[in-house]
C-alpha cells in the first residue's frame, strides 16, 4: 500500500490539517526542530496500529482525537482508514465501491504486521541513526539491513549485553567476576602447593636423617655383638690365667727340686709343660690384642651412641608434623586432581578449537585484534540469522510454489476443452447470423463471459506463481552470495527460471 495523502483531525501540535504526497514511493519529509515530523511518523503509525497508551499527542483544543490515512492498494484501489479516540477505539476502512469494513479488516490488509515489526522496518529513530556518520558504505549497507530485520538499536543492545556478559564473567583488574575469583583461587592453591612442597622437603631430609640414624644403631648393635663374642672369649682366657700362674709356680717348684726330682717327674710331663706354655703364649698375646680391641670398640659404641632426649624430642616433632603431612598430602592429591581436570579441559576446548596451545600462546592480544575478532563474531552471528530468515523465506517461497502449481493443475482440468469451445462459437455465430433464439444466444454470451472470467483468473494464479517463483530464485542467488554455496543457488536458479518461462507461457485461448 502507497499513502496518497494524510488528513489529520487532531494529534499532537496538527489540527485540521491535510498533507499531499506524491504517487512516488519514496517521500522525504524535512523541517526545523520540533516542526512535527516525529508527530506526524506517530500519527501513521497510530492510525494503521492504535493510539499510544499515554497522553502525549492528544489535542489541547476540542477537537477530534484522530484521522484518516488515504492509501492506494494493487487489488482494492483507492481506500481510506479512519481511526478516531474513543472507549473503543473507532476504526472504519472505507473501499472504493462505498463499501465500509471494521478493524479486522484493517488487520488483513496489513497481512499480520504489527507495531513492533513496523517500527523496526519502516521506523528508524534519532538515536539508531546518530552514530551513522561514523560508517563507511559497507557498514552503512550492513546497519539498514539489520534494522530492517531487527530494529535500529538491536545491534548497540546486543553489543551493550555481549560487553556486559564479557564484565560478568572476566576484568582485568576487577574481583568480583568468575573468571577473577577462579585467577585468585588458582593464584592461592599454587603459593599452598609450594610451601606444601618446601614442608616436604624438611620432611624427607628428617627420614633421611632417620634412616641414617637408624643404619648407625644397626651398625653399632652389629659390633657389640662382636664385642660381647670377644668378651666371653676374653672370659674364657681370664679362667684359663690362674691355670697359667699355678703352671708357673709349679715350674718354680720343678726348678727349686732340682736333679733329685727327676725320679718323680711323671712321664711325659715336660712334653705337657712344653705343650701348655706353646699354648699359653698366643693365648696371652691374643688377649692382650683383644683387650685393646675392646678398648677401640668401647670409645667406638660411646661416640655412636646417640643421645636419647634427642630421639625423645625428634620423635614428639614427628608425631607432631605428621597431621600436618598427611593434610598436606591430600592437598597435594586434590591439587594434583584438579590440574588433571584442568588439562583435561584445556586439551578438550583445544580439541574443539582444533589448534595447538603453542597458537593460543602465540595469540595477539591486541585491543585491535580483539574488536576485529567481535566484529569477525558479530558477522558470523548476523550472517547465521541471515541465512536463517533467508532460509524461511525460501520455504515460503516454494510453498507458495506449490500451492501455485496444484492451483494450476486444478485450472488445467477445469477448462473447457478445445473442441467443444469451437462447437459452442460456432453455434454462437450461426444463431447470430440467423437472428433468432434470443434466449439461447443470452445463455451462449453468458457461458462465453465465463470463460473469460476463468481465462481471467488462470491468468492471474500464472502471474502469482511466476512471482514466487521469481522470489526462490532471486533468495537462492542471494544466499549463494552471501554463503559462498554456489552449487545448491546455481542448481536451484535455472530450474526456477525455466518454471517460471513454462508457467508464463501464453494460455490457451
Amino acid at each position: 500500500m502507497n499513502i496518497h495523502a494524510i488528513h489529520i483531525y487532531g494529534y499532537g501540535k496538527f489540527a485540521n490539517q491535510t498533507f499531499r504526497l506524491s504517487p512516488s514511493n519514496l517521500h522525504l519529509v524535512y523541517g526545523l526542530n520540533e516542526a512535527g515530523k516525529t508527530t506526524l511518523m506517530s500519527f501513521i503509525e497510530s492510525v494503521l496500529f492504535g493510539f499510544p497508551k499515554t497522553k502525549r499527542y492528544e489535542p489541547k483544543t476540542g477537537v477530534i482525537y484522530g484521522g484518516m490515512l488515504e492509501v492506494g492498494h494493487p487489488d482494492l484501489g483507492q481506500i481510506r482508514i479512519e481511526r478516531t479516540a474513543g472507549k473503543p477505539e473507532r476504526v472504519t476502512v472505507y473501499l472504493e465501491d462505498g463499501s465500509t469494513k471494521p478493524e479486522g479488516f484493517l488487520n488483513e490488509l496489513l497481512s499480520g504486521v504489527d507495531r513492533q515489526l513496523y517500527k523496526a522496518i519502516y521506523s528508524f529513530d534519532v538515536f539508531g541513526l546518530q552514530e551513522i556518520h561514523k560508517f563507511n558504505r559497507d557498514k552503512i549497507g550492513r546497519f539498514l539491513l539489520f534494522s530492517s530485520l531487527f530494529g535500529s538499536d538491536a545491534i548497540s543492545k546486543m553489543d551493550a549485553g555481549l560487553v556486559k556478559k564479557q564484565e560478568e564473567l572476566f576484568k582485568p583488574n576487577g574481583r568480583k567476576p568468575e573468571l577473577n575469583q577462579e585467577l585468585d583461587r588458582l593464584k592461592k592453591l599454587s603459593e599452598d602447593l609450594k610451601k606444601a612442597k618446601a614442608r616436604e622437603g624438611d620432611y624427607h631430609r628428617l627420614l633421611n636423617e632417620k634412616k641414617g640414624a637408624e643404619a648407625s644403631i644397626k651398625e653399632s648393635g652389629q659390633l657389640l655383638k662382636d664385642l660381647e663374642h670377644l668378651v666371653s672369649q676374653i672370659e674364657q682366657a681370664i679362667e684359663i690365667l690362674p691355670a697359667a700362674a699355678e703352671k708357673r709356680q709349679l715350674e718354680e717348684q720343678l726348678a727349686s727340686f732340682g736333679g733329685s726330682g727327676e725320679s718323680r717327674f711323671p712321664e711325659g710331663g715336660l712334653f705337657e709343660l712344653e705343650k701348655l706354655e706353646s699354648h699359653l703364649h698366643p693365648k696371652a698375646a691374643q688377649l692382650k690384642a683383644l683387650e685393646e680391641k675392646k678398648r677401640r670398640l668401647e670409645q667406638r659404641a660411646a661416640a655412636f651412641a646417640p643421645a636419647e632426649d634427642f630421639l625423645e624430642h625428634e620423635a614428639e616433632e614427628l608425631l607432631k608434623a605428621y597431621p600436618f603431612y598427611q593434610s598436606y598430602s591430600e592437598k597435594i592429591a586434590s591439587l594434583t586432581d584438579q590440574l588433571h581436570q584442568i588439562n583435561g579441559r584445556v586439551q578438550a576446548g583445544l580439541g574443539r578449537l582444533k589448534i595447538e596451545e603453542c597458537d593460543i600462546l602465540n595469540a595477539d592480544t591486541a585491543y585491535e585484534y580483539e574488536w576485529k575478532l567481535q566484529e569477525t563474531a558479530q558477522a558470523y552471528i548476523e550472517l547465521r540469522e541471515l541465512k536463517r530468515s533467508l532460509d524461511e523465506r525460501f520455504e515460503q517461497a516454494r510453498a507458495d510454489l506449490e500451492e501455485a502449481e496444484q492451483a494450476h493443475a486444478a485450472l488445467s482440468n477445469e477448462v473447457m476443452p478445445e473442441d467443444v469451445r469451437k462447437q459452442k462459437e460456432e453455434t454462437l455465430s450461426r444463431l447470430a447470423s440467423a437472428g433468432g433464439h434470443a434466449g439461447r444466444r443470452e445463455e451462449l454470451l453468458l457461458q462465453l463471459s465465463y470463460l473469460k472470467q476463468e481465462q481471467k483468473v488462470r491468468m492471474k494464479r500464472r502471474k502469482t506463481a511466476f512471482a514466487a517463483a521469481l522470489c526462490a530464485a532471486f533468495a537462492a542467488a542471494f544466499a549463494a552470495l552471501f554463503f559462498k554455496e554456489w552449487f545448491p543457488g546455481a542448481l536451484l536458479v535455472p530450474i526456477l527460471l525455466i518454471f517460471a518461462a513454462v508457467v508464463l507461457k501464453k494460455p490457451e485461448p
